[in-house]
């Protein structure tokens, strides 16, 4: 009996050892494991400068039922108190095997203005005990011409995980004359689902000095700032920038430690009316799936693991479960 059970308490010490192994690297800002039964698409635009265009595939045997919400956004205004109401898209019905394409936002979504936004989409096929379906969400961002853009994936709620800080690099600005920059950084911040209180920062990668704020953004708002380091106060005399690093951090509004938010930042040339797109990188990311220890074998004093003499001694082996979408 006893070897028996100090037989099992290996082989699943072995299996623990393995799922921490599997879990490590389980996130990340775009990752190959892209069907979820929720996306977020953190922007989507219709204006006189460039248009979306949204592709969501179902790559089900079935239909898929897509309930789709979109939160407009506004440039940033510190007067600005009240956040703009969400929009009801309606349910998408994707056929199975099938990707519907929409021409553009309001194709999407009838009710929203022209103007810029996130979405929120959810699949709701299934009943209380499934099966669910996963779907993912393509965009594609092109100037009016049609001759250049960017592109944006969808990424699932847990992406955007609260964290002390997260961090978007290679920013840049191109002063030029004539009063037009040819090249300016515009970032967006946007609280998920909680109340948040944003606050922003760009610093200098090559040497870590503040080159323009910091400044506070109000909770549960969709911001766009326009060549954001003149919005954030720039300390540089209106220089050209090359490599910034833009420090975001979020704080509890009466919700959770560290909210979850969205932030990203397109430099957009503004010559070819062409942009990229980078989307905010968490760093420490607070969740055990994703921590990069690879293994942790001691016990809860912290004391390495060792077996247990049977049957005065015990052992506690703690599982982690991750709740789906």
């Amino acid at each position: 009996m006893t070897h028996a059970l100090e037989a099992f308490r290996k082989v699943f010490r072995q299996l623990l050892t393995l799922a921490l192994l599997a879990t490590a690297g389980g996130a990340g800002a775009t990752s190959t494991d892209g069907y979820h039964t929720i996306q977020v698409v953190p922007v989507s635009v219709l204006s006189g400068s460039f248009a979306t265009s949204l592709f969501i595939h179902n790559s089900n045997a079935s239909p898929v039922n897509v309930n789709v919400t979109y939160y407009p956004g506004t440039n940033y205004d510190p007067l600005l108190v009240t956040a703009p109401s969400p929009v009801a898209c309606g349910i998408k019905v994707i056929a199975a095997g099938r990707v519907a394409q929409f021409a553009n936002l309001t194709a999407l979504c009838p009710g929203a203005l022209s103007g810029f936004g996130w979405i929120w989409a959810e699949e709701v096929t299934a009943n209380s005990i499934g099966p669910h379906r996963p779907f993912n969400i393509f965009t594609r961002i092109d100037n009016i011409a049609g001759t250049a853009g960017f592109e944006a994936e969808a990424y699932p709620p847990h992406t955007f995980t609260g964290t002390s800080y997260v961090w978007i690099t290679g920013l840049r600005r191109l002063a030029g004359g004539g009063g037009v920059a040819p090249k300016q950084t515009n970032c967006f911040t946007a609280a998920l689902n909680e109340a948040t209180t944003i606050q922003m920062t760009a610093l200098d990668g090559s040497t870590g000095a503040v080159i323009a704020g910091p400044l506070n953004v109000a909770p549960r708002q969709m911001f766009r700032f326009l060549d954001v380091f003149s919005v954030l106060g720039d300390l540089t005399g209106g220089a050209d920038v090359s490599n910034a690093v833009l420090r975001v951090s979020t704080a509890a509004n009466g919700a959770a430690a560290f909210p979850g938010s969205i932030v990203f930042c397109t430099v957009q040339n503004n010559t070819t009316l062409d942009a990229d797109f980078r989307i905010a990188k968490a760093s420490p990311v607070f969740d055990n799936h994703v921590q990069r220890l690879q293994g942790q074998i001691v016990d809860e004093a912290g004391i390495p693991f060792a077996l247990g003499n049977y049957p005065n001694e015990r052992n506690r082996h703690v599982v982690y479960f991750k709740h789906p979408d």
